[in-house]
């Protein structure tokens, strides 16, 4: 209703400012064109047919004939748009929609070829669009002395259009298919309509025809006497590059995973603050590292048993929210997941992600509603039920944050919630101080591995010795002879001192032996087979079942050098809870 009373206020103002058409074709005596009105109705009437359309459809059912007459009177739809509005028109209660039927009878109709157009090309000129204009042409009789002109060929029939083609497409996203048709003035519209008219010369008629907006209009959009802002091509591409890019699920874990950490990780000390709602299912499960699962059937007294956070229905606020402290002390954010596994009907519509940079003095205030400092991350996103879903911002934020917020619109429900980015160190102050240069919370990163069968590699890096063998890296099992390996980044480069390799947990499934490469301070990691870039800094060395082995001293080697990657080797496979990288950063080193 709203946009056809908008529509109506844009067709009384051009019937107040109508203007008749000025453009006379071949030194006609009248002129051609359309006047205000006339190109406003035209404009217009895709969107009037689609409203006319929304507010009748519900009402033929399987009536086919009221069907074929209501579809005669809307020349400017196509098939798969009048269906593309059935699909997605939100039915009140109690409200009927068309059956599949009907929709089979809309393509029906619509596939039909469209008649024949006979018109000759001369006849177009009564369409009321300027025209270029042509030379006459000379008499054919032959009456005036010059001979009889030979006979032109005629043009070849027109081609019957094609049929719409109704399959269904892959995105909406500027699907032409979809959008509704509109015009473009010519260049001849343009330059001899409006404006000054050939070559810029007739100054009155630019005085009079320059488009403008009126005053009074411009005063009911703006009723606080703004200044009414000016969207410049260059904002328009910075809000292109701005926008987040969705990542398929299956893609998401190698995306993310190969150069980034989970920054609100249990594991790393993360904590939820404060949370809107959390009626049905509790906030705490969005950071639960393992996967969601499904228990049907099972009921709490507040309802169904759901692996995720979920709030109540009807929510009076524009959306519900949970408030995070970072595991590490900051960290700058690359994308974001969010898990709506097992919620089907009951999912979070849209989400959006929010952060601020605050000392822990102040977190009484981020725990508020009303707390004003928050900075978008991830603009408001679309989510589906039941399906993992991931965005990779433009870049990685300039900025690192302390505290993020999780807003969901409405309400609804989520399972896992994931931030990934990197992790900015407070580093000791001594630059002699020794400390664990591969730890998460030093910037560390497994970047990538031969095997992570029932452990991840990103566990290895984790602070304490963990609670089972899940928590651990652990690879399958091999026939014959093997090794498995994992390169890891260091948080920054750095003169290595100690390694420590930590099989807790790992009684029956410990590897028999582990060996240590080092590679140089390059951006690049060097590939795991690329002999020439490792150094060998401990040799094989026999481990046991649950037990901190620690090396350093003679048995180090190759060790007064600066290192940025580290290779463990596990000979033949098995697992290993931790692996510390004990160093101090180098003589200058930041």
């Amino acid at each position: 209703m709203q946009i056809r009373m908008n529509i109506s206020t844009l067709e009384d103002w051009a019937r107040t400012n109508n203007r008749q058409p000025e453009h006379f074709e071949n030194g006609a005596m009248t002129a051609s064109g359309e006047s205000t009105m006339e190109t406003t109705r035209r404009h217009l009437a895709p969107v009037v047919q689609l409203l006319q359309w929304l507010q009748c459809f519900s009402s033929l059912g399987e009536d086919r004939e009221a069907m074929a007459t209501t579809l005669q009177q809307l020349p400017g739809l196509s098939g798969k748009q009048l269906l593309h509005a059935v699909k997605h028109y939100r039915a009140e209660v109690g409200e009927k929609t068309l059956g599949k039927a009907a929709t089979k009878y809309i393509q029906e109709i619509k596939s039909r070829p469209k008649a024949v157009q006979t018109e000759q090309p001369q006849s177009a000129t009564s369409s009321g669009a300027p025209q270029t204009p042509v030379g006459t042409q000379p008499e054919a009789n032959g009456q005036n002395g010059k001979a009889p002109r030979p006979p032109q060929p005629q043009p070849a029939p027109p081609t019957p259009l094609q049929p719409d083609e109704d399959d269904t497409p892959e995105s909406n996203l500027l699907n032409p298919a979809l959008l509704l048709p509109f015009h473009l003035p010519t260049s001849t519209d343009m330059l001899v309509t409006y404006g000054s008219g050939f070559g810029g010369m007739n100054k009155e008629r630019e005085r009079r025809y320059v488009p403008s907006v009126p005053p009074e209009f411009l005063a009911k959009l703006d009723p606080d006497d703004m200044e009414v802002p000016i969207v410049l091509p260059e904002s328009i591409k910075n809000i292109v590059q701005q926008t987040p890019t969705p990542i398929k699920a299956e893609e998401i874990d190698s995306t993310f995973k190969s150069d980034s950490i989970d920054l609100i990780n249990k594991a790393l000390g993360s904590r939820i603050l404060a949370c809107s709602d959390e009626w049905f299912a509790a906030a705490e499960n969005l950071t639960t590292p393992a996967p969601p699962i499904r228990k049907p059937g099972v009921f709490t007294y507040a309802g169904a048993w759901y692996d995720g956070w979920e709030t109540r229905r009807h929510n009076p606020e524009p959306f519900d929210w949970v408030v995070f402290r970072l595991g590490a002390v900051s960290g700058k954010v690359k994308g974001v997941e969010v898990d709506t596994a097992f919620f089907n009907g009951n999912q979070a519509p849209e989400v959006g992600v929010q952060g601020c940079f605050v000392t822990d003095e102040r977190e009484e205030e981020v725990k508020s509603k009303d707390f004003v400092e928050w900075e978008t991350i991830l603009p408001k996103q679309e989510c589906g039920p039941s399906q993992r879903h991931g965005w990779l911002l433009p870049k990685m934020t300039s900025k690192a944050y302390t505290h993020v917020r999780l807003q969901m619109f409405p309400d609804g429900g989520i399972a896992r919630f994931r931030l990934f980015g990197e992790v900015v160190p407070v580093l000791p102050q001594d630059l002699n101080a020794v400390f664990d240069l591969a730890a998460t919370v030093n910037g560390g990163v497994a970047i990538s591995c031969s095997d992570q069968h029932f452990g991840t590699k990103d566990n290895l890096l984790l602070p304490g010795r963990g609670k089972d063998m899940g928590d651990g890296w652990e690879t399958k099992r091999s026939r014959g002879e093997h090794v498995d390996w994992v390169i890891i980044r260091l948080g920054l480069p750095g003169i290595i001192e100690k390694l420590v390799i930590d099989t807790a947990h790992f009684r029956g499934n410990f590897p028999q032996k582990v060996q240590v490469f080092a590679a140089g301070a390059s951006d690049k990691p060097p590939s795991h087979d690329e002999d020439s870039a490792w150094t060998e800094i401990l040799a094989p060395q026999k481990t046991g079942p649950d037990a901190e082995h620690e090396y350093t001293g003679e048995a180090l080697k190759e060790v007064q050098r600066t290192y940025r990657y580290v290779k463990l080797v596990i000979i033949p496979d098995g697992g290993v809870k931790r692996i510390r990288v004990y160093g101090r950063r180098p003589e200058g080193g930041q």
